[in-house]
């Protein structure tokens, strides 16, 4: 893949992410045997990592201390069969955010979602023992992109992330 393939790429997966504020995570439990999804809200950095809120004793949550590998899935629910259809699948690891992703993920979501200061004032709040929650941090790896309107008609492109 050229350098402007992989640019074109990324930046669609930046408007993807830009264009959408919920995304689907499925995570495994290896003891049950059994796969989890939930729907979470997201913010984004630009050099793709994603990061969103939740209970640490949410099924996803606890579901990432033996494995913490997951997939995503990003696309509106609204876009009509037939059109030219968007979205993501990436797969890759999540972990609790360290202090600096903390900060950096915390004000990224603060800034996108602006009804969270109503619970949130600075970035620390987000792994408050008063909401038994934390701020993750998911690191893709692969990255497949279905752009319709850019690439063509059931073209998917793929990118491997460092």
């Amino acid at each position: 893949m050229t350098k402007d393939e992989e640019k074109k790429i990324r930046k669609s997966v930046l408007d993807i992410l830009r264009e959408n504020e919920l995304l689907s995570l499925a995570t495994y439990n290896k003891r049950k045997k059994q796969p989890s999804i939930c729907s979470l809200y997201y913010t984004y950095n630009e050099n793709l990592i994603i990061y969103y809120w939740s209970e640490k004793n949410a099924n996803h949550s606890k579901n990432l201390v033996d494995n913490s590998h997951v997939a995503v899935n990003i696309a509106k629910s609204t876009q009509e069969w037939g059109s030219s259809l968007k979205g993501l699948k990436i797969y890759g690891t999540v972990k609790e955010a360290n202090n600096n992703e903390l900060f950096i993920g915390g004000m990224l979501y603060i800034k996108r979602f602006k009804g969270v200061r109503k619970f949130v004032k600075i970035a620390k709040d987000f792994n408050s023992k008063i909401f038994n929650s934390k701020l993750y941090v998911i690191k893709p790896i692969k990255i497949i992109v279905l752009d319709e309107k850019q690439f063509g008609k059931e073209v998917y492109k793929e990118i491997n992330i460092k």
